[in-house]
């Protein structure tokens, strides 16, 4: 039997994944058979939820947990109840587990591992699926405890704003060419859970790489105006492009990429060629996996110091951070 102090492989794997994610480690537990992480998201300037991961290694289970941050008020329990119990319905599972007594609301997934070894790639799937309905649904029970509606209209309500966020997102300006920029940019809004990097379309026909960040490096304007940048820079530094298609990552200050933010707190902007399977690459080029040209090359950028952008698990699942 493991005692408090030791950590099982599995433990060690998904910490280290959920730190490669771009989460922070905020707590660590332990006690006999029972090893936790504690980080958080944070939907825009609303509150920050809580995530739970939990290996009971005696029961050979990896349970995870996206909790709403704050207790039901008592006299708006049985409502909420009203409200969760449609939800799941509706959804055809056990989406979220309420303990009215408490006022406590989570959404939970468990994994069943054994001998120390843990499908890494399920676990991120699992795992950002599980923050994705807490995303979801949390603000809808929020709204609930704050409203006198009923729990149908709300339910009712919150399906048309989503239609609405998937509709925008497929109607979204294609963008033009122009004399300046010989491509046009994809920027998603920012509207849906699963979002999917700022990138270029048009570069490799006039034999360049195409060009992609992060979308919530600098969102879809501040990243559209660095990716505007890169071009100018490297029409007039030719030798430096080259460099990056030789498989070299290069460095440029951010004052130097664009002058005009010479004012700007001083950071750098880095460069590399990615292969076709990066996932980052797929999630902007190949959303209908439908294939990608093999005679395209691609350069992502990002900020210096943001080494979980550079990661496969960031994008794995969809980027809903």
């Amino acid at each position: 039997m493991k005692n408090k102090y030791q950590k099982s492989i599995i433990y060690d794997e998904v910490k280290n994944c959920i730190k490669r994610i771009g989460l922070p480690i905020k707590n660590e537990v332990s006690h006999e058979d029972m090893s936790g992480i504690e980080t958080e998201i944070r939907r825009g300037k609303s509150f920050p939820i809580p995530i739970r991961v939990l290996h009971i290694s005696n029961a050979n289970i990896l349970l995870i947990g996206a909790l709403l941050p704050y207790g039901i008020p008592a006299n708006k329990r049985k409502i909420v109840g009203e409200l969760i119990e449609l939800i799941n319905v509706q959804s055809n599972e056990e989406t979220i587990t309420y303990e009215p007594s408490q006022g406590l609301v989570s959404v939970l997934d468990t994994i069943q591992v054994e001998d120390d070894d843990i499908d890494i790639n399920h676990f991120i799937f699992l795992f950002k699926d599980t923050i994705r309905k807490g995303k979801r649904h949390f603000p809808l029970i929020c709204e609930q405890v704050y409203s006198d509606h009923k729990p149908k209209y709300l339910l009712k309500e919150s399906a048309k704003e989503l239609k609405r966020s998937k509709d925008k997102i497929r109607k979204r300006k294609k963008g033009s060419k122009s004399s300046e920029y010989p491509f046009i940019i994809h920027a998603d809004p920012l509207i849906e859970d699963s979002i999917y990097p700022t990138h270029t379309h048009g570069l490799h026909d006039i034999g360049w790489p195409e060009f992609f960040i992060d979308p919530l490096a600098f969102g879809p304007d501040g990243n559209g105006d660095r990716i505007n940048s890169a071009y100018h820079y490297f029409n007039q530094s030719k030798s430096q492009l080259e460099d990056v298609l030789k498989g070299n990552i290069i460095e440029i200050p951010i004052n130097i990429l664009n002058p005009k933010w010479g004012n700007a707190p001083l950071y750098s902007m880095c460069f590399r060629i990615v292969s076709h399977n990066f996932d980052g690459l797929k999630l902007a080029y190949d959303i209908d996996g439908s294939g990608i040209d093999p005679d395209m090359k691609f350069v992502q950028i990002w900020v210096k110091g943001d080494d979980y952008a550079i990661r496969d698990e960031y994008y794995t699942g969809g980027i809903i951070f």
